[in-house]
């Protein structure tokens, strides 16, 4: 077969302006589902709202679905990337200190109140389908590093049942700082965030003496 009669495959190559346009994308149709909800976002109103080709969501994503799939996975990307907590791990010091700059990073996002935590805390209240890929891309491969960190600093091994309470024990304050409604727990709490340094000692002297306790104690 020669040159002129070989089909031809047309492939889509990506560019700097369609991964631009990607994101744009992505970005306002978090904003939407933080505001509305993913049910109530159609791909019209975000093609609309982004002033793009209508086609935009189905060209970039494949279909409605497919983009709330990829706003979950950026929105849990944004509550701690999978590079920082990879170069806490991966950096000097033992897994205690790597433990403490975690729950550090974790305090210093609170007051944050970006589109990116109302999808995340909407997808908690009522999970859809795209919570199993946001876990398996995106939130497993951070847990395991946890994990791994967690079992160092204890000397347990990774099948050991106290791990995933010490995880729970340990992060859980964390989590509900970030995504609870700032406003409704500082009328019941005081203002916690005033001084993000002393709460993030304070979160570290207390999920220390628990992980020390918890080895103590029988399995």
């Amino acid at each position: 077969m020669s040159k002129d009669t070989a089909p031809r495959t047309s492939i889509r190559v990506p560019s700097a302006h369609g991964d631009a346009t990607r994101q744009h994308i992505l970005e306002v149709a978090g904003r939407l589902y933080a505001d509305g909800g993913r049910d109530s976002v159609t791909s019209k109103q975000v093609c609309t709202a982004a002033a793009v080709n209508l086609a935009g969501v189905n060209y970039h994503f494949g279909s409605r679905e497919g983009l709330y799939t990829a706003v979950l996975v950026e929105a849990h990307r944004r509550l701690f990337s999978r590079a920082a907590l990879s170069a806490i791990a991966d950096g000097a010091g033992d897994a205690r200190a790597k433990l403490g700059q975690v729950i550090d990073t974790l305090v210093g996002g609170i007051g944050q109140d970006g589109w990116h935590l109302r999808v995340f805390v909407r997808e908690l209240i009522s999970p859809s389908p795209a919570l199993d890929t946001m876990i398996l891309v995106e939130a497993g491969p951070k847990l395991a590093i946890l994990k791994s960190l967690l079992a160092e600093a204890m000397g347990l091994e990774a099948d050991d049942v106290r791990l995933a309470r010490c995880f729970l024990s340990t992060f859980a304050p964390c989590m509900m700082l970030l995504i609870a409604n700032k406003s409704v727990l500082g009328r019941v709490m005081g203002q916690l965030w005033q001084d993000p340094p002393a709460l993030a000692r304070h979160l570290k002297t207390f999920a220390f003496a628990g992980l020390d306790a918890a080895v103590r104690a029988p399995a």
